[in-house]
């Protein structure tokens, strides 16, 4: 009596646990892979590889405008008998001398063999590089969260085919205790009966656990919490095969996928590495401009002092040649305004290198060479994953018809063989043979219909979606 209690209890409780219970919290597929693309660590170290690349391109891309500067000064020195380098010219400094100076200028290379440009583009390009990096990182996460999450998916699928077969071996363990009273089977069949009960008992166990590792890998992958819960359904979805031929799926790769992407950025890099060579061959022009305005006290002082002596003089001394036009009037206070502008061109020509150009020129050739054949590679490569990954879609979405089928025919001979072992038609061995097959064969359609989506993602992924959302909207 114990027993059979115990195995209702538990089958309750296995049912209880399979219902699904909906409660705020529970993410689906498109808020797992959103929450992902903000807390996943991968996508989170290319983002800042991005950032910073953006941030180094910027900089760059500054340089080919004039930079614009404003400046205030004050100048203050005290002396005494120090005459320093104005010595070679006989002059004395002042001993106490104050400046003030506003102005606004530039400084700025106007032209150095176009090494600038050059360098703009070349970090343009690295930040396409590190954008199409972030796109491959972004599509790798999402095919590992739509596989993780289905997971969970067959999981739960296949802990609700454990309890069922936990049913069908608990009626032949009923089967056989009801023949062994009426005398029409031996003992030996309860007791095989009753192991394939406790069997499936332990098989029910294991579903369970795998589905709740699959559900904290799940939130593993993401970063959330481990105990995030996830809305998955029991119908799984069948994505649609798309229509377009497979060259025209090339084509749209070719255009789209982040691996050639970076291909492309790498070969214009390395060429523009190649023209970055010879830029010192070239003029070398600098420009600077200022405007303002500049006023000395200590000049104003000392003009004044000499107008006071010099009026006093001619007091004493009024037909002085010196005197003519006294009194002088006294110093006229101001801020003068001042402006200048400069150029500069330098021409430089190496006569001797020591092969140390011919060898930066061969260098730089292989790594063009280099890059090319790589990005060959990555459109052949591009084309052979459209291929398979159509082909694997196709032959999977085909496969489904036939598993389907042979689950009906499974389901069904099962029935049947239950049927036939409760009215001695056939053994124990044969009835158990029946629901297993039944079993085997219901989680081989529930892998292909996962192999199926997973096959599908992947034909998505390949073709270059940039959104990664846009790859998993109708699942």
């Amino acid at each position: 009596m114990i027993r059979p209690f115990l195995s209702a209890a538990s089958s309750c409780l296995i049912i209880l646990w399979m219902t699904p219970v909906a409660w705020a919290g529970q993410l689906t597929l498109q808020d797992a892979l959103r929450y992902a693309l903000t807390h996943n660590a991968m996508i989170a170290a290319k983002q800042n590889s991005l950032a910073q690349a953006e941030s180094t391109y910027i900089k760059q891309h500054s340089s080919e405008f004039p930079p614009v500067t404003a400046s205030l000064q004050n100048q203050l020195a005290r002396q005494n008998n120090a005459s320093g380098n104005f010595a070679q010219f006989g002059l004395t400094p002042a001993a106490r001398f104050s400046q003030n100076t506003a102005q606004i200028g530039t400084q700025w290379t106007l032209y150095n063999g176009s090494l600038n440009q050059i360098l703009t583009q070349q970090n343009r390009r690295q930040v396409e590089a590190a954008l199409a990096d972030l796109r491959q990182t972004q599509a790798q996460i999402t095919a590992a969260i739509v596989d993780d999450f289905f997971t969970i998916a067959n999981k739960r699928a296949g802990a609700r085919l454990a309890q069922s077969n936990f049913a069908y071996q608990q009626a032949l363990l009923s089967a056989a205790q009801a023949k062994e009273k009426a005398g029409l089977v031996a003992g030996v069949d309860v007791l095989r009966a009753d192991v394939a009960v406790q069997q499936a008992q332990v098989s029910v166990l294991n579903a369970q656990s795998d589905t709740e590792t699959a559900r904290e890998l799940l939130a593993q992958e993401i970063g959330a919490p481990i105990d995030t819960q996830f809305a998955v359904r029991s119908q799984l979805p069948e994505p649609p095969l798309p229509s377009e031929s497979v060259a025209s799926l090339v084509r749209i790769a070719e255009v789209d996928r982040p691996d050639i992407a970076v291909a492309m950025a790498n070969v214009a890099i390395a060429q523009l590495s190649r023209a970055g060579l010879d830029t010192d061959l070239r003029p070398q022009i600098s420009i600077n401009a200022a405007f303002g305005s500049q006023t000395s006290p200590t000049s104003f002082v000392d003009r004044q002092s000499q107008i006071d002596q010099l009026n006093a003089l001619c007091k004493l001394f009024p037909s002085d040649i010196n005197c003519i036009g006294a009194p002088f009037p006294n110093v006229v206070r101001g801020m003068p305004g001042f402006w200048q502008i400069g150029a500069t061109s330098t021409l430089s020509f190496p006569i001797v290198d020591y092969g140390t150009r011919r060898a930066a020129h061969r260098s730089a050739d292989q790594s063009i060479a280099s890059a090319q054949l790589s990005l060959v590679a990555a459109q052949n490569a591009a084309e052979a994953d459209i291929r398979q990954s159509l082909r694997s879609a196709q032959t999977t979405h085909a496969a489904l018809f036939y598993q389907r089928k042979a689950v009906e025919l499974a389901v069904e001979s099962a029935r049947i063989a239950q049927l036939q072992y409760r009215n001695g038609l056939i053994s124990l061995t044969d009835a158990a043979a029946a629901q297993q097959t039944s079993q085997q064969v219901q989680n081989d359609l529930l892998s292909a219909r996962i192999a199926y989506i997973n096959a599908v993602v992947k034909l998505r992924i390949a073709l270059g979606a940039f959104d990664p959302l846009s790859t998993v909207t109708d699942l």
